[in-house]
This record gives C-alpha cells, structure tokens and sequence, in this order.
C-alpha cells in the first residue's frame, strides 16, 4: 500500500489486514487494543516522509509494520 496521511492511516491499517485476511474490515476487533492510535498517527505526522521510522505491531494475528512515510505491509504472524 502506499503513502497514507495520518488521519486516513489507521483505517488503511484495518483494510490492509481484512484484505489479507479475507475478512470484512468491520468483523475486524479496533485497532486501538493493538496499538495507541495517536502514537501510530504521530509517526506519519512528524517523519518528515522518512522510511527510517517504522513500528511494528500485533494485530488480529498479524505482523503490520508502518513506516514513517505511510507505507503499511501485513504479514502473517504464523
């Protein structure tokens, strides 16, 4: 997926793992038990488009790895 603005990356974060996982991105638990909303929105916001910053997390069994310029890849965890 490409570069996502802050204030749409954490749906594109929930649409990237129910388009792996073959399942509807409402069926999906919120993203915010898996990581601080504000933090991963923060990331986009002060990188300054910056692939050096990433975070990595959990999510509904699988891998999402953000980077600083919006990038998302979802892997499974298994």
């Amino acid at each position: 997926m490409g570069k996502a603005p802050a204030n749409e990356l954490t749906t594109d974060v929930v649409y990237e793992v129910a388009k792996v996982s073959n399942t509807d991105p409402i069926d999906l638990p919120p993203l915010y038990n898996a990581i601080d909303i504000d933090a991963l929105n923060a990331l986009v916001a002060d990188s300054c488009e910056s692939t050096l910053k990433s975070i990595t997390f959990q999510y509904d069994g699988y891998t999402v790895t953000v980077t600083g310029n919006g990038d998302i890849t979802v892997s499974s965890t298994a």
